[in-house]
């Protein structure tokens, strides 16, 4: 069963999704289109990518997007399910800055 609790973080969960690829930072680099450099630095902890980045990572590997920040939820995406009700949800985007909640608020109107 899950939680909904903050069980971890992004730099864990994006440095599990790394080693479950087999990939090197390089080739996803690559295929995310943002530096090597900035993939080192959220694999470390130094940084954290913006939430439209987080999203498109999220979606590249086809990961939830609240377990992509660490929350107990299933970590299979869903694309059928919206979630701007729901409690995770809410707990995630109450310490986001304005831009990102808009941005995140457009997209999520686009699903309905």
């Amino acid at each position: 069963m899950f939680t909904g609790e903050k069980v971890s973080n992004f730099q864990e969960r994006f440095s599990q999704l790394v080693e479950e690829s087999g990939k090197s930072l390089l080739q996803l680099s690559k295929e995310l289109h943002v530096s090597n450099q900035a993939l080192s630095t959220w694999r470390t902890g130094v940084r954290s990518p913006k939430l439209p980045t987080v999203m498109a990572v999220a979606d590249y590997f086809n990961v939830n997007v609240q377990w992509l920040f660490g929350f107990d939820v299933i970590k299979k995406a869903n694309r059928h399910i919206i979630i701007s009700n729901s409690d995770i949800f809410r707990k995630i985007i109450m310490g986001m800055e304005h831009d990102d909640y808009e941005t995140v608020m457009k997209i999520f109107e686009k699903t309905e």
